[in-house]
């Protein structure tokens, strides 16, 4: 473990990589040898490796929501999109539903090419925190983008009647009339 970590200090990643396997064939459950071994394999772009190290982790600790995380974005990395959906899906069965699993769940869906499903997650969002001005127009334009102009301008008239001074939703309103 410990030539791997100087291995790759000296940037020699390939040897690096060996002795962190290495490390994890002497001590398969060892967290620490295991999350050097993803950096590594991701060091090394084989992202289908870290995710396997990964999965070793998530399930050697299911309480760890940082390996959740890990395995979220090293999915992200790769392109599974659904993937990284489902982990993610799983983050917030854990801890509920929050701000920022919505809005990267709302970019993968819009990324998928999958509107309808990023405007669900965005409305879910929007129920769970009901006075964030932000959040709302962020659906508000998302119902804009997808063709959804009464649902877009409902949302900015009640942004709008919740908090008057807000600028940027009389530019918004102001935009969308014209």
């Amino acid at each position: 473990y410990e030539l791997a970590r100087i291995e790759r200090i000296g940037n020699n990643s390939g040897q690096a990589l060996e002795w962190a396997e290495k490390a994890v064939e002497v001590a398969p459950e060892n967290v620490w040898y295991l999350k050097l071994l993803s950096e590594m394999y991701q060091d090394n772009m084989q992202f289908d490796k870290s995710i396997e190290v990964i999965n070793t982790l998530v399930k050697l600790h299911p309480e760890s929501l940082e390996y959740l995380y890990d395995l979220a974005l090293t999915h992200l990395l790769v392109g599974n999109y659904q993937k990284a959906i489902n982990t993610y899906n799983i983050i917030e069965e854990k801890i509920g539903i929050t701000e920022e699993i919505s809005l990267q769940k709302q970019k993968i869906w819009v990324r998928m090419n999958k509107p309808e499903m990023a405007i669900r997650e965005m409305e879910a969002l929007c129920n769970a925190i009901p006075d964030e001005a932000r959040l709302k127009s962020i659906l508000a334009e998302l119902y804009l983008s997808n063709g959804m102009d009464e649902k877009a301008l409902a949302t900015y008239l009640d942004i709008a009647e919740r908090d008057p001074d807000n600028a940027y939703i009389q530019i918004s309103l102001s935009d969308f009339y014209r």
